[in-house]
């Protein structure tokens, strides 16, 4: 053994010792903090002889409920300026779609119109955020991304706390259930901003997810903000809220790419299918997209010589080879500027979300210039109003195969046409202009109120007008 071996092997050694010396010390640490806390709930805490057979209520509530462990909150460090703080899973890239995009850019501009910092904390996993910049950029939001304070809480555990500093002007913006049920237990002088992005507890069985996913509609200290008008609806529907709650809601941006290439100019070979295939989300129904696919190219409504067909949404997802000999070849997890470019490419989109969202892929194809096909669900019947484009329908495998033949035979032509005939702004900043010029008074509305203040009552006309 070489000299240089042997130290290398002591060094190696010495830390495995440290490490075992600091995870011991971090376990009596966290027994220390543990009774500590114990006598300052004024509760009894676990004997010394007990921590083996006994586990604490903490330990076996938020252990099978852990994205609702609860952040302590802290006195903000000196000097610091009041921001917008938005709550979000996690800035890992993968995440930056969707109603996450949508909740990053919707505090971007609120911190931009109300003159706060912006603050992001993630509460799930500690992405690196690599991307945040691009996102940004993407949707000409103007903001420095290096201007930004990234926190993370997303380690805390029933025995080690996660602490978010609060300024008594601070403005909380929430997505997600289980951040509202976060934000809900917080000292917060003013009503924080619960964008309600879908009906988030129909994604669980019967159970006590489902259950802690509608009891964050029920608290009074917030202000609903539906992701478009048949959210609204939705929660109206539903009569989850509280009847206090203040309700707005606005429409989101989808760019026109329609003609800009690809798929409305020039001659193709081929034709392009897109699936949105996702087998890890179940509300997007992966399977049974899968058998109209099958249906539809067996059947002779699709033919495989005309079309080609690519997925995207999960990298491992293999290619998938349907009965009439057609490949569904997987793109895998695409980037923004990747998926823009297929989108452009696409002449036909199948794209089915068994929630009432109408979700963000049928908007973004069919302003692209494709037919989109997707599922009717609860109070999303009719998609017309957002683009002709979009042929909706029952999650019925002869309606859904019915559909795809109709969708499939949209001239070219008709497709432009319709990709910008739309509600949709094409831009964030008009998108959330109505809301922003309510949401500073309504983020004020007292709680616990006996009776509907007459500047609530706005509101909840609007939600009963839907």
């Amino acid at each position: 053994m070489s000299k240089k071996t042997f130290i290398l092997r002591v060094v190696r050694r010495i830390v495995f010792m440290g490490r075992k010396f600091l995870l011991l010390i971090h376990h009596y640490a966290s027994l220390v903090e543990h009774r500590l806390s114990a006598v300052i709930e004024g509760r009894p805490a676990a004997k010394q002889g007990e921590q083996i057979r006994v586990k604490s209520f903490d330990e076996v509530y938020y252990g099978a409920n852990a994205y609702v462990t609860p952040v302590m909150p802290a006195l903000p460090k000196a000097g610091r300026s009041p921001a917008v703080v938005v709550l979000v899973p996690t800035l890992s890239d993968s995440s930056l779609f969707g109603g996450v995009a949508t909740a990053l850019i919707f505090a971007a501009l609120l911190s931009k119109k109300t003159g706060r910092d912006l603050r992001i904390v993630q509460t799930v996993v500690n992405g690196k955020a690599s991307k945040l910049q691009g996102l940004f950029d993407k949707y000409q939001v103007s903001i420095d991304a290096s201007d930004i304070e990234i926190l993370s809480v997303a380690e805390r555990r029933h025995n080690y706390y996660g602490y978010l500093d609060l300024h008594p002007e601070d403005q909380l913006v929430v997505s997600a259930w289980w951040d509202a049920t976060i934000a809900a237990a917080l000292p917060l002088r003013r009503r924080f901003i619960y964008l309600v992005q879908d009906y988030e507890p129909i994604f669980y069985a019967n159970g006590d997810t489902r259950l802690l996913a509608e009891h964050s509609y029920q608290s009074q200290r917030f202000v609903a903000v539906c992701n478009t008008h048949l959210m609204l609806k939705c929660i109206r529907d539903a009569a989850v809220l509280h009847p206090l709650t203040p309700v707005v809601s606005f429409e989101p941006a989808v760019a026109r790419l329609a003609g800009t290439q690809g798929n409305l100019s020039g001659v193709k070979t081929r034709k392009t299918l897109f699936f949105y295939g996702r087998p890890g989300v179940e509300r997007n129904l992966f399977h049974f997209g899968l058998r109209v696919l099958n249906e539809a190219f067996s059947r002779g409504v699709l033919d495989p010589e005309v079309w080609e067909i690519v997925m995207a949404g999960e990298t491992q997802v293999p290619n998938i080879q349907l009965e009439c000999g057609a490949v569904v070849r997987n793109l895998g997890k695409l980037s923004l500027d990747e998926y823009d470019e297929v989108k452009r490419k696409t002449d036909l989109a199948l794209s089915l979300m068994m929630a009432p969202h109408p979700s963000y892929p049928p908007l973004e194809f069919a302003l692209a210039g494709a037919a989109v096909v997707t599922t009717a669900y609860g109070p999303k019947r009719d998609l017309s109003a957002y683009s002709p484009n979009i042929v909706c329908v029952e999650p019925e495998l002869e309606s859904m195969v019915g559909a795809i033949g109709r969708a499939a035979a949209f001239p070219v032509a008709e497709r432009e046409a319709n990709a910008i005939n739309t509600i949709l702004p094409d831009n964030w900043v008009t998108s959330f202009q109505d809301v922003f010029e309510r949401i500073v008074e309504l983020v004020e509305t007292p709680v616990n109120l006996a009776t509907v203040p007459a500047d609530v009552e706005p509101a909840l006309q609007a939600v009963s007008a839907s």
